[in-house]
């Protein structure tokens, strides 16, 4: 799957795939090894069916059936199964893509594997079940250089659920909008001057911060330290150029921003185990074992993970969406929104075409709230908190969730235009609210009524 120019195209099918689809959409099989660069794409791979190893410079991931794993832009990885497996292949144009979500713009921006979302191996019934459907439903849209609505759903996932900033060692964290702001300016700094000598004195400069606040919010958001991620960096554009270029060693080691060849090797060696030499002939001898399989034999494979995942067979459909498309066909109309308020209550997370209860865990929401943050609406949350009982509550989507997930995303910033409005009918419902009232007020809602 090389997509870059200098690369070669592994077969035609995926050259066209790059060339006319925003979003790739195929499913492959792989025996042997195989060796693969994203180039400026993004790549998810779902194992439908066997084992598949993945190798990233000195780390190695397993991925079995049923799970996930990202590719992120930029990465050579080597992929092999021992007894074969197949995959269904998603790839995405960065290039084409940040039109539609600007943060994919980010050198740095990454998405986190499925497989440790939730500290485990297994998905969690929420977003993760609704992501693996989008991908499955995906397959059978209609080829479109522009963003299908299946599409719109996968990124809108990727950017604001599986970012790799809030997986921190593999665990979900949580990390302020200000500092991912002040994080994307660092990274674009450290990947415009990486070939150069470095310091972390002269990275906090740029940002006139000091070398100690810098290391300690540095610490909050990577387990590895500040020169460990530039020699990565660097050992990253030495693996792209040793594969597709003809350049001499020495010349790639000071492009890529090695200052001696002494420190150089020890890196190299101690990543790839091997010298430069021998990791170039290695990877050039490895035969690219792996075919697209025809379309009924991906139907098949895709149909049958749906039935064992018990994943949705269609679109999802909520108000919380149906409220993002309202509010998103106004902006190609000349509408003063400044005083619009939308209205959001629990069971917006419903599934419309469906009698029975069965709340989507947000769905909708992202786009729906990237609308508001955008363009500064206001928001009132209303809850009704006799729905807060105990037969009900495993099944509503609580205010503290909408609180979390709206931090999360967007900063506490996002919060000031909201208001809440929580019904109360008797003394337990007043007691609950009083004290969802106090949490709020900590969050940054200050605007909370509770009426009787």
């Amino acid at each position: 799957m090389l997509v870059k120019k200098e690369t070669r195209s592994y077969n035609k099918h995926e050259e066209e795939v790059t060339m006319k689809e925003m979003i790739g959409n195929y499913v492959i099989s792989i025996k042997s090894t195989s060796v693969f660069c994203s180039g400026n794409n993004f790549y998810l791979y779902y194992v439908l069916d066997g084992v598949l190893n993945c190798q990233i410079m000195d780390k190695n991931e397993i991925i079995e059936t049923g799970q996930m794993f990202f590719i992120n832009r930029y990465e050579v990885s080597t992929l092999f199964s021992e007894q074969g497996c197949i995959v269904q292949v998603i790839c995405i144009d960065s290039e084409r893509a940040v039109k539609y979500f600007p943060e994919m713009e980010n050198i740095f921006f990454g998405c986190a594997t499925l497989r440790y979302a939730d500290q485990s191996d297994e998905f969690n019934y929420g977003r993760d079940k609704i992501f693996l459907s989008d991908c499955i439903n995906h397959f059978y849209e209609e080829p479109s250089q522009e963003l299908t609505e299946q599409g719109r759903f996968i990124l809108s996932l990727l950017c604001l659920e599986y970012d790799s900033m809030n997986d921190r060692n593999g665990i979900y964290s949580f990390i302020s909008y200000d500092k991912k702001q002040r994080m994307k300016r660092i990274f674009h700094y450290i990947e415009e001057n990486y070939q150069e000598k470095i310091t972390l004195q002269e990275v906090a400069e740029s940002e006139q911060i000091t070398p100690q606040y810098l290391t300690s919010v540095w610490k909050e958001c990577f387990s590895t330290s500040f020169m460990n991620y530039v020699m990565n960096l660097r050992l990253k554009s030495v693996e792209r150029k040793l594969l597709f270029s003809e350049k001499p060693i020495q010349d790639i080691i000071y492009e890529s921003g090695f200052q001696d060849t002494k420190s150089f090797y020890t890196y190299f060696r101690k990543c790839f185990k091997k010298s430069p030499t021998d990791w170039k002939k290695m990877m050039k001898s490895r035969s690219d074992d792996w075919k697209v399989l025809s379309f009924e034999e991906s139907v098949y494979y895709l149909e049958k993970m749906r039935e064992e995942k018990n994943l949705f067979n269609k679109p999802m459909d909520s108000m919380l969406y149906h409220k993002y498309l309202q509010i998103h066909s106004f902006q190609n109309k000349e509408k003063d929104l400044r005083d619009f308020k939308i209205v959001v209550y629990p069971y917006d997370t419903y599934k419309l075409d469906d009698t029975k209860v069965t709340p989507l865990f947000m769905f909708g929401y992202d786009l729906l709230m990237r609308e508001v943050y955008n363009r500064s609406l206001k928001l009132s949350l209303v809850v009704d908190m006799n729905s807060f009982n105990a037969e009900n509550l495993a099944e509503l989507v609580s205010i503290q969730e909408y609180i979390f997930q709206s931090i999360l995303r967007f900063g506490k910033i996002s919060l000031s235009r909201w208001s809440i409005e929580l019904k109360c009918e008797n003394a337990n419902d007043l007691h609950l609210a009083t004290e969802i009232q106090k949490m709020m007020a900590e969050k940054g809602v200050l605007n909370i009524d509770i009426l009787l």
